[in-house]
């Protein structure tokens, strides 16, 4: 969100959102992306339809923003925290359900009254699913000792990544959680795996 704007929190744009819907614009990092789909969800929670701009990747979505092509996004850390950090981009709020160390000041969504809203990117590691269990184990048991080694987990930090190891078993949990809460989203934004 641009400061001058003058949002100073999610408040203040659902109030502006609420009386002006068609002035309702996010971007996204394209169709489908988790930037596309938060921002349909924050629609679909504060009961507003917004308009949607899909741009050809994460730095047009940024650049968008920034100019005030659109009214804002709701992108990954990475694209988006040298922005506030420089004061160009003014943020809201932060998606997951848990403040985010690099800005512990900013409120979740959930703070800011956006009841079930707990949205993270996330990367995992798969192998087929014929691999056997003791590779998979093995496999395991070297991320899961990489991602509690303090100088990684700080170099991923430093990324905007926070690091939350799982063995197979949890991560496989998960994705099944994920799946389960994002289908009706993606159906709604009008998305599909292909």
């Amino acid at each position: 969100m641009q400061p001058q704007r003058g949002f100073q929190n999610v408040a203040d744009i659902i109030a502006f959102l609420r009386a002006n819907p068609r002035a309702g614009t996010f971007g996204s990092a394209g169709v489908g992306t988790s930037s596309h789909l938060s921002g349909v969800m924050f629609g679909q929670r504060i009961g507003v339809e917004l308009t949607h701009v899909p741009y050809r990747g994460t730095a047009p979505n940024m650049q968008a923003v920034l100019t005030g092509e659109i009214l804002f996004a709701i992108d990954n850390a990475p694209a988006s925290a040298p922005q506030v950090r420089a004061g160009t981009l003014r943020a809201l709020a932060v998606s997951p359900a848990r403040r985010w160390s690099q800005f512990p000041d900013i409120p979740t969504m959930r703070e800011a009254g956006i009841a079930d809203f707990d949205v993270s990117s996330w990367y995992g590691i798969v192998v087929p699913a014929a691999t056997p269990r003791a590779i998979i184990d093995r496999l395991s048991q070297a991320f899961l000792r990489a991602l509690a080694d303090p100088a990684i987990a700080a170099r991923m930090r430093e990324f905007g990544a926070e690091p939350w190891p799982a063995g197979p078993d949890e991560y496989q949990a998960f994705m099944r959680a994920e799946e389960a809460a994002w289908g009706p989203v993606v159906r709604a934004a009008g998305a599909n795996a292909g």
